[in-house]
C-alpha cells in the first residue's frame, strides 16, 4: 500500500507517473511536445452506489483532471472529467473546457471556453489530436480505475494518520 505514495505506473501510452500527496502527475514526450496530466484526488466527486453493487464494494469517484500539451510557442490545456450519465460509459472522460496559453502567459489569465460550444469539426480535430497522443479509451479506463483505487487507499491512510494523531 505504500507504493501508492511513492511512484505508480499507469501502463497506457508510455506515461511516467509521480505521486506527491494527493496529486498524480503523468508525463511523456511526443515529438516536440511535452505532455502532462494533473489529477488531484482531493477534488473528486463520489458516485452514489447503485442497488446492484455488492455491499463490500469500495466507493467509486469521478475524477477531474487537466491535460497540458506544451510546444515552444505555447500550450493547449484540456479540462476533463468523468460523468455519471449512462453507466455503460462511466469510465470514459469528457472534455469540459479548452484553453490556449501563449508562450510566457500565465495560464490563469488565458481565455478558456466550453468545449461543447466549439464547432463540431474542431471538436473532432481535438479528439483525434488527443487520441494520437494516447488519450483514448484505454487511457480513460485505466486513469478512472487508478484514481478510484488511489483515492480509496489515500482515505485509509488518512484515517490511520488521524487515529495516531488523536
Amino acid at each position: 500500500k505504500q507504493w501508492y505514495q511513492r511512484r505508480v505506473a499507469i501502463t497506457t501510452g508510455g506515461f511516467r507517473s509521480e505521486v506527491k500527496g494527493s496529486v498524480i502527475t503523468l508525463h511523456k514526450q511526443h515529438e516536440d511536445e511535452d505532455i502532462q496530466v494533473y489529477l488531484d484526488v482531493n477534488h473528486m466527486v463520489e458516485l452514489a452506489p447503485s442497488d446492484e453493487d455488492p455491499e463490500d464494494m469500495p466507493p467509486q469517484y469521478l475524477p477531474s483532471f487537466k491535460i497540458s500539451i506544451s510546444k515552444p510557442q505555447g500550450k493547449i490545456m484540456f479540462y476533463c472529467n468523468y460523468h455519471a450519465q449512462g453507466m455503460d460509459t462511466l469510465d470514459q472522460f469528457i472534455i469540459s473546457e479548452v484553453s490556449f496559453v501563449e508562450k510566457g502567459q500565465d495560464e490563469l489569465t488565458a481565455f478558456s471556453t466550453d468545449f461543447g460550444n466549439l464547432d463540431p469539426g474542431l471538436i473532432g480535430e481535438f479528439e483525434q489530436y488527443l487520441e494520437r497522443r494516447g488519450f483514448g479509451a484505454d487511457f480513460s479506463t485505466n486513469l478512472f480505475s487508478y484514481a478510484s483505487a488511489f483515492e480509496h487507499i489515500s482515505y485509509i491512510n488518512f484515517l490511520k494518520s488521524v487515529r495516531k494523531f488523536i
